[in-house]
């Protein structure tokens, strides 16, 4: 497989689809795996040891792999493995034995029932637009099933002949098969399952090379550079778009007295912060944000094509804000009433901007980030990032602590 080598011996695919190098023209097989491990605070360690070394075996294999958290039916890391039909049964073999070794010799000893914490499953299931799946995985479990991926080498929506875009079916899930011929419609899902593969592997480089309290400045770096590569007017943009996002939370789900507390330490932090993420965004980028721009890069782009063919719709912003949103919150009432974001919402590159901002928040995810340690994240990127000559002094090591909290934050869900 092409792409980049890092200094693990992993390699980084490029290009969305970029399994059909290994297998173009022809099908592949796809499986996947629900690990069952519901002690979460081990979760880590899990992904930068005997995870990495499934990561490893695939690529030994010559296939790829992928894994998210998931919370639905229970805590569990989704896995899947996807390559040459021989190859992946293999690699998918020595991954399994891998994580049962794992089961045996380190359980998880945190069960946890959905009695336990339905309150927080369903409010999950409601963001994401689910039904709350009560089929509730056994703790210390692991469980496969085998699909195959269709793998175009001409008929290419992406417009780059010859790389393919895979179209997964799977007995599982009774997901509609997609004929990736031209003219055909790109499902976001077929991109988010690229990207899936495509990422796995830099977050768990990344988990490796920040372990612990270094994990939220590294975060934030993926935040920038992001913004850098896909916005539009550098570090002003976003931090609107930052901005925005923490918002939303503060006005209308954030209890009293959040604000206050994040403002305190998103000030506080915000001169050093605004310096690395300057320097960061410049001649400074660390490996890890080079990593994360190359497997995110090729999935934009490929969804950018694909609506310029249109094949492809993405969600826009049309109809705006709602109305709960700019009643509560001065800064999006401010932002509704501007003719600049009138302009701004409705155009073709920030469709694309806010794909590669949700693709952020998805690998984020993957790196153990909450949805309200997020908000806080973009609280602290959009104070420091906003920052002009405020006279608040700081260290390294406060902007650190603050951003450490803001991938800690308790209750987090």
């Amino acid at each position: 497989m092409s792409g980049a080598a890092a200094q693990d011996g992993t390699r980084t695919p490029t290009g969305t689809g970029a399994v059909a190098e290994m297998a173009a023209g022809r099908e592949v097989a796809d499986w996947r795996g629900l690990f069952a491990y519901h002690a979460e605070d081990r979760w880590n360690a899990l992904l930068v040891g005997p995870l990495r070394e499934c990561a490893l075996i695939a690529e030994e294999s010559g296939c790829r792999f992928r894994l998210t958290r998931e919370w639905q039916r229970g805590p569990h890391l989704r896995l899947g493995v996807r390559g040459p039909a021989e190859a992946a049964a293999t690699a998918r073999a020595r991954i399994d034995q891998r994580l049962r070794e794992v089961l045996a010799e380190s359980p998880s000893t945190r069960t946890v029932t959905l009695a336990d914490v339905r309150e927080r499953a369903q409010r999950m299931a409601d963001r994401a637009g689910l039904e709350l799946d009560q089929d509730w995985l056994a703790d210390n479990s692991l469980t496969w099933t085998a699909g195959t991926t269709e793998v175009t080498e001409t008929a290419d929506v992406t417009g780059t002949a010859g790389t393919g875009t895979a179209g997964t079916t799977d007995t599982a899930d009774a997901t509609d098969a997609t004929d990736m011929t031209e003219g055909a419609q790109l499902p976001v899902r077929v991109l988010l399952e690229d990207f899936h593969y495509a990422a796995t592997v830099p977050a768990l480089r990344l988990l490796r090379a920040a372990p612990g309290e270094r994990l939220g400045p590294a975060c934030a770096d993926l935040m920038a550079v992001t913004a850098q590569e896909f916005g539009r007017g550098g570090p002003a943009s976003a931090a609107l778009s930052f901005r925005s996002h923490a918002e939303a939370y503060l006005n209308l789900d954030a209890a009293a007295g959040v604000r206050a507390a994040w403002d305190t330490a998103a000030l506080r932090s915000a001169p050093d912060l605004r310096s690395r993420l300057l320097a960061v965004t410049g001649a400074d980028m660390p490996a890890y944000a080079r990593d994360w721009l190359q497997a995110i890069t090729p999935v934009v782009r490929a969804a950018e094509q694909a609506q310029q063919r249109g094949v492809l719709a993405l969600p826009t912003m049309a109809e705006g804000f709602s109305p709960a949103l700019t009643e509560r919150s001065a800064f999006h009432r401010a932002l509704a009433g501007s003719a600049s974001w009138e302009e701004v919402r409705t155009s073709d590159w920030f469709v694309i901007y806010r794909f590669a901002v949700n693709l952020l928040y998805l690998q984020l995810s993957r790196l153990g980030v909450g949805p309200v340690s997020r908000y806080r994240l973009c609280h602290l990127v959009a104070t420091a990032l906003e920052e002009r000559g405020n006279p608040t002094t700081t260290t390294t090591a406060t902007a650190a602590t603050a951003m450490n909290m803001a991938t800690t934050e308790e209750g987090d869900s």
